[in-house]
């Protein structure tokens, strides 16, 4: 194996486009992608550089996405910052030419350096059944090779389907939102975060992901609306492996009580079908940190999957790290 690290602003045109050759062909997500990143890298002002593996023809073989911000003397890597709500990240290889086993020993933690690894959701089988350390995590997914009539009565609970139709009647409908009022879901969105403790993300954030991939219909924002009221909203990114229902959205004040919600996730999920991408993720079920949620999500999967978090940290870092908490506690 031949390893190379590359800064974002260093890769030539030609390094880009076998980078998403690359990922096209081989199980990765959006957040693996080159131009995800360089927006990410450019609203929070992380480091961002790529790790990628080389055969011994210079073909690449494996990929995994890094982010790096300065403290100091120290540093945070994140192969995929959940910080920023960026949910997956971690190594993109080829199956038949590396093991993972392989590519993690490649992810050494420099002196003062900390590393946070994220995998992507575990479809094809567990890769990570040989790492001790890891902090397990789930999310649910659907199978869009599915027809809708079998994802709406073998993946959905009668509860949903019951809601979904409730709303249909009651005179709820599904829009797709577009650049002129994609304003709507940025309040949404923040408020909902706000609602549960959560920090909201800049506003260039979302404008620069939604002018980068809408006219390559991979992304898309959805509202829920009754009588001209935007009752929820959601947004939906991602590429032909998985498509996810990433950020979500609601108003401080709602005037009907009306189901918001259900209708809205369903559509998301034939939009995605439409697009052609293999799996629909409900992205990350937080059961004891979000249970709400969570209930809700898994009204839509039958079919959990894990995905992992591993953290590392250098010698120097773990001193300093431990020699700031002491002094924290004076």
């Amino acid at each position: 194996m031949i390893i190379e690290s590359k800064k974002l602003v260093d890769l030539t045109s030609s390094d880009i486009e076998e980078i998403q050759g690359f990922l096209k062909s081989n199980f990765c997500t959006v957040f693996h992608e080159p131009e995800f990143n360089r927006i990410v890298s450019t609203v929070f002002g992380t480091d961002f550089s790529y790790r990628l593996v080389y055969n011994s023809d210079r073909k690449i073989i494996a990929l995994c996405p890094l982010h790096s911000v300065k403290e100091g003397l120290l540093s945070r890597t994140y192969s995929n910052p959940a910080i920023y709500d960026v949910r997956y990240g971690g190594w993109a290889y080829d199956r038949k030419k590396v093991s993972i086993a392989e590519l993690m020993a490649q992810l050494r933690v420099t002196v003062w350096d900390s590393l946070v690894y994220w995998s992507v959701p575990q479809v094809n089988g567990d890769d990570y059944t040989f790492m001790t350390g890891k902090r397990r995590f789930e999310t649910g997914i659907i199978d869009l090779s599915l027809s809708v009539d079998d994802i709406l009565h073998k993946c959905i609970s009668r509860k949903r389907r019951e809601t979904i139709r409730s709303a249909m009647r009651k005179g709820v409908i599904v829009e797709k939102l577009n650049h002129s009022n994609l304003s709507t879901f940025v309040e949404q969105c923040s408020y909902l975060k706000e609602s549960v403790g959560l920090k909201s993300l800049p506003s260039d954030f979302f404008i620069s992901l939604f002018e980068q991939y809408a006219p390559h219909n991979k992304i898309a924002v959805f509202a829920s609306v009754l009588n001209g009221e935007h009752l929820a909203t959601g947004m939906v990114v991602g590429n032909r492996h998985m498509i996810h229902l990433w950020v979500a959205g609601k108003p401080k004040t709602i005037s009907q009580n009306v189901p918001r919600q259900d209708l809205l996730v369903m559509e998301t999920i034939k939009w995605a079908k439409e697009t052609g991408s293999r799996y629909y993720d409900l992205c990350v079920l937080e059961s004891e940190r979000l249970p709400t949620i969570a209930r809700f999500k898994l009204g839509f999967s039958k079919q959990i999957v894990p995905f992992y978090c591993i953290t590392g940290k250098g010698f120097g870092h773990r001193i300093i790290s431990r020699a700031r908490k002491v002094l924290g506690a004076k």
